[in-house]
């Protein structure tokens, strides 16, 4: 099996993929899991730091493909004022010069809405889905019907912020599919949810059986509308939670404020600017019209 330490590090990659989660990705990923073949994809990559260690477990015949907006504008104004807020330095070229500095080709990058997903993936291929786009209820619900019809049977679904405070929508989308939608639960970590569309029993056994051999990580097995559901933490990652609270809403914090106190400095600049437009404009009046008053003066002494 296929541990963490066996891949290449992408540490040096921009964005939140806790360690915990990394090593989640590589089990379920690995050559002995339950679902060992089939194409993967990624719904919302940010700078790629996700997508390159996906991508070091697709084998010969799969393909991954990778969805984002990439900076383009969204059409509506909530997704628009969620990508200014946290995606605003987020360009296609930042996310391929990434990805390229852990991996030899690119996936397959598709630059559009996460629903066009399914105009690019054969429905009932993908053995593994990371959505990690819109927190917008409406789209996450669309996001889990996409999900279910480009998954293999029994494939495994990820989705994150499923319980941050900033993304309630994300929370309502998920838990509505384990209601209603055939969504079942295989295990949360503290960011995100691993499920299927298919059996989790064969998933829940294995991811079990692993967690017991790593004496670092924890779980507990819990009951959930009538579905069990793993829950797997490590006590490192909640004690860091607990002393400074969820890591990806305070940088958001941050971000946020930092654009802020961006957008109050160029407000500065632009009045200080505006000034000096307006006072070489007066001087440039001034000169004017000392330069004419002098050329009427020498005029008039030329003619007498």
């Amino acid at each position: 099996m296929t541990e963490l330490s066996d891949l290449k590090p992408v540490k040096d990659i921009p964005g939140w993929f806790p360690w915990l989660d990394q090593r989640l990705f590589a089990h379920f990923l690995s050559e002995d899991a339950v679902v060992p073949r089939g194409d993967l994809v990624e719904l919302g990559t940010y700078m790629g730091k996700s997508a390159a260690l996906i991508g070091q477990f697709l084998n010969p015949g799969e393909t991954f493909t990778v969805l984002d907006l990439f900076g383009a504008t969204p059409g509506d104004e909530p997704n628009a004022v969620e990508n200014a807020r946290s995606y605003s330095r987020l360009t296609r070229d930042r996310f391929e010069q990434y990805y390229l500095s852990v991996h030899d080709e690119l996936p397959v990058i598709v630059q559009d809405y996460s629903s066009a997903i399914v105009d690019h993936v054969k429905p009932g291929t993908a053995r593994f889905v990371h959505v990690d786009a819109s927190h917008l209820y409406e789209h996450v619900a669309v996001d889990v019907g996409s999900a279910r019809r480009i998954m293999l049977p029994d494939g495994v679904v990820v989705f994150d912020d499923f319980r941050s405070w900033h993304t309630p929508g994300v929370a309502a989308g998920v838990w509505e599919a384990v209601i209603d939608r055939g969504l079942r639960p295989i295990a949360t970590s503290l960011q995100k949810f691993y499920g299927t569309f298919g059996d989790p029993a064969p998933h829940q056994d294995r991811l079990i059986g692993w967690v017991r051999s790593h004496p670092r990580h924890r779980f507990e097995t819990v009951e959930i509308a009538g579905h069990p559901l793993v829950r797997v933490w490590d006590d490192e990652s909640v004690a860091r939670q607990k002393g400074g609270g969820d890591a990806k809403s305070a940088n958001l914090s941050r971000i946020s404020a930092d654009v802020a106190a961006l957008d109050k400095r160029l407000t500065v600049i632009d009045r200080r600017l505006a000034a000096v437009q307006r006072d070489l404009a007066e001087r440039s009046q001034s000169t004017g019209r000392r330069a004419l008053r002098a050329a009427r003066r020498w005029a008039a002494s030329a003619r007498r």
